[in-house]
């Protein structure tokens, strides 16, 4: 008898032999169960995709070559290089790594000139070293994305701290600032090295501070030369800086310590990039807020007798001036329609259930959806107010596979929660978010992490309920919602 057997493959049988025996009928659907974009298997790119044990090799190299982790980490995983290791990570961390020099000069009491050479090494931002490895833009916004928000994550994201974008003292991070158009011609380049270095909630607090340092004249307009932690390039001395650029890069950075040593308060951190960094330590020992006692006390107790010099005890309330604070509260907010467990509010006036938990639609058969669908209050219609369920930080903006426009705040003790298909974006990576702000607003967007496709699913908000990253029913919290 004939075998249609080949080897031990089996035998062969014709496509039309599939679709006659209704194969595909069966097959059909397992296939969709992949290839559909489901909502449940839309990635997370809060979380380091790494091993704890990863992650320690990347601090130790960090620790012995001044690279930041994050960077390290970052850099490993946009350029897909090969497993964590040490040699691959030590690799990464000498590409960080580069030599340069300047002519510093000064001059003796006779007038005389006298130049040596200083050279230092000095580590590239990871801007700079993925433009230099030719990268294009939309791959380094989402290395740069990746990088602010997984260093949220490792400062200990999952608790409430303070991070930039807390409301901290008398000024908060959500106003808008006062300036002249010189000033107002520096903000894309403010704008870049404050996404560069994570101080996005602050561009309009720099413009303010640069209104009042220079109104925006002069080769530093940021009065940031005397910086030595910052400025490697030129002599760090008034009016050392002769780049209008490199000024905002030191300054941004300049900043971004002044806000760390004064736990974020602005007024302090403002007043300290005047005075030095002790002002900030003067501050805690004092009261621990700023006052302009405080100030002046400071200026005629410790600068005077010291150095020689008084600063401008004045600065943080002048540079005030050029800025207009709505406060803590400010953004937008709303009356939530249900408040449940834990005082969490509903975030959508809406309470339409249009998909469940555990997934209705036929063809998930019974597979986890992971989320609630809440569809719009007039169904079609894009553009109801998004707001967060609870107090927290905005840990990730942007787009994610499948889901679009994307929102995550992080509530601390372990809840995350997820708004997602939004139309439109109104929370800012890093910012502290009040239950009932506006986040967002509904729509159905879908597409990948560079492509935004705004009208890949009917309008409806996908909300998800987080814990120590588990996704949980919502409806668990707000039990008189029902589908």
């Amino acid at each position: 008898m004939a075998n249609n057997q080949k080897g031990s493959n089996g035998p062969k049988i014709p496509l039309a032999v599939l679709f006659k025996k209704k194969v595909m009928l069966y097959v059909l659907p397992f296939l969709l169960i992949f290839l559909l974009p489901m909502c449940s298997m839309m990635s997370d790119p809060t979380v380091p995709p790494y091993s704890s044990d990863n992650i320690n090799l990347f601090m130790e190299v960090s620790t012995e070559s001044g690279v930041p982790v994050v960077d390290l980490m970052v850099y490993h995983f946009i350029k897909q290089e090969d497993e964590v290791n040490s040699s691959t990570v030590r690799k990464i961390a000498n590409r960080f790594t580069y030599t340069s020099s300047y002519e510093a000069c000064t001059k003796d009491k006779k007038g005389k000139e006298k130049c040596t050479t200083v050279t230092y090494t000095s580590i590239y931002s990871l801007m700079e070293r993925l433009e230099l490895d030719g990268l294009d833009s939309n791959t380094i916004n989402s290395a740069l994305e990746l990088q602010q928000v997984w260093s949220i994550r490792l400062g200990g994201g999952s608790t409430i701290g303070l991070i930039p974008g807390a409301c901290v003292g008398e000024l908060s991070p959500n106003g808008k600032a006062k300036v002249n158009n010189q000033v107002e011609s520096y903000h894309e380049t403010i704008t870049k090295y404050a996404k560069q270095f994570g101080m996005e909630p602050y561009v309009e607090i720099m413009k303010a501070m640069m209104m009042q340092e220079s109104k925006g004249q002069g080769l530093d307009p940021m009065q940031s030369s005397e910086s030595s932690d910052f400025n490697k390039k030129y002599p760090t001395q008034p009016g050392g800086i002769t780049d209008p650029e490199y000024s905002i890069f030191v300054g941004v950075q300049t900043f971004r310590k002044a806000l760390e040593i004064s736990n974020y308060d602005i007024l302090t951190a403002i007043q300290t990039y005047n005075f030095g960094p002790y002002f900030a330590t003067w501050v805690k020992a004092n009261g621990g807020t700023y006052t302009l006692e405080l100030a002046e006390k400071y200026s005629s107790e410790y600068l005077l007798p010291t150095f020689g010099i008084t600063g401008n005890p004045q600065h943080a309330l002048k540079v005030s001036a050029y800025y207009d604070d709505p406060g803590c509260e400010g953004g937008g907010n709303y009356s939530p329609s249900v408040i449940g467990a834990h005082g969490w509010a509903w975030p959508t006036q809406s309470t339409r259930i249009t998909d469940t938990f555990i997934s209705t639609a036929a063809f998930r058969f019974g597979q986890v959806h992971g989320a609630v669908d809440i569809g719009a209050i007039k169904p079609g219609v894009k553009g109801d107010p998004v707001w967060a369920m609870a107090d927290g930080v905005v840990s990730y903006t942007g787009l994610i596979t499948g889901g679009g426009n994307s929102v995550f705040v992080d509530h601390g003790k372990g809840v995350v929660s997820r708004y997602i298909h939004l139309h439109s974006i109104t929370a800012k990576n890093g910012q502290i978010v009040k239950k009932g702000q506006m986040i967002g607003t509904m729509g159905g967007s879908g597409g990948t992490r560079t492509h935004l496709d705004p009208n890949a699913y009917a309008v409806h908000l996908d909300f998800q309920i987080k814990l120590n990253g588990n996704p949980v029913d919502p409806l668990r919290f707000f039990t008189n919602i029902r589908p």
